[in-house]
């Protein structure tokens, strides 16, 4: 039985070549009243590439990347970190850098930082040697362990409400106004974190960030290639949103 095109309201994909052409063809030939959509989590997901490649961060996710390959390959490695693990009460290990699934760079990084008690145990425990990773997690503070730790923090607290948000709108219910509330919750977590003396971000690093979010935020709601005001309007039109509606045209 065939399904008419009347049923469909909107077209979603990423963005690269060949899937634009191919929303736009269908939507132009096929299905003219449909929507025209990009994938606003994969749209996300490229905004945390972008700010994973600064270089302010490169250090920190080099460590984030040796320590969760050196205890994927080494079986005397994980059965330690397992054990220290137990002991602290950490229940989630170590997360790997994946390909498929979004924002795992930022879900890696949350996982060194919640099992850093357990890795400085396994390391300092000399039960098995890691050269390469071992001056990052001393007991005793040192400079690199400083810089790393601080460094992580200043990565997550950034990527963090990305990945999260990135969660949420892979959900079955969501909809075009919760990527309008949580695009704009994401900026408004952006902006506290790259604010906060606390964490001491350099110049530049706010510079970059805020850069690459304003970027990603005019190609999905201005003018870029895959903007389109259906976020603005959904978000409108749900009376259940009227309150955050307001919050976010301020």
């Amino acid at each position: 039985m065939a399904v008419e095109p009347w049923r469909f309201c909107a077209v979603v994909a990423d963005s690269t070549g060949n899937t634009l052409a191919s929303r736009r063809l269908l939507v132009k030939h096929q299905i003219p009243l449909a929507i025209m959509l990009g994938d606003c989590v994969h749209h996300l997901n490229r905004g945390i590439g972008d700010i994973g490649k600064l270089a302010a961060f490169q250090s920190v996710i080099q460590v984030v990347r040796a320590t969760v390959a050196l205890f994927h390959k080494s079986h005397a490695g994980h059965a330690a970190l397992k054990v220290a693990r137990s002991q602290l009460g950490i229940g989630r290990g170590l997360e790997a850098i994946g390909k498929t699934r979004f924002a795992t760079l930022v879900l890696s990084a949350a996982s060194v930082q919640r099992n850093t008690p357990a890795i400085k145990k396994v390391v300092n425990s000399r039960a098995v040697t890691f050269k390469t990773i071992e001056d990052y997690f001393q007991v005793q503070s040192t400079r690199k362990t400083s810089n790393f730790e601080s460094g992580l923090e200043q990565f997550l607290c950034i990527g963090l409400p990305v990945a999260k948000a990135i969660a949420c709108l892979e959900a079955l219910d969501a909809t075009a106004a919760d990527v309008y509330i949580y695009w704009h919750a994401i900026l408004y977590a952006l902006g506290a974190a790259l604010t906060n003396q606390r964490l001491e971000y350099e110049g530049t690093i706010i510079e970059e960030v805020t850069g690459i979010m304003n970027a990603r935020y005019r190609q999905l709601f201005e003018d870029g290639n895959i903007a389109n005001d259906v976020y603005l309007a959904a978000t409108y039109l749900n009376p259940s949103l009227s309150c955050a509606f307001l919050i976010c045209s301020h």
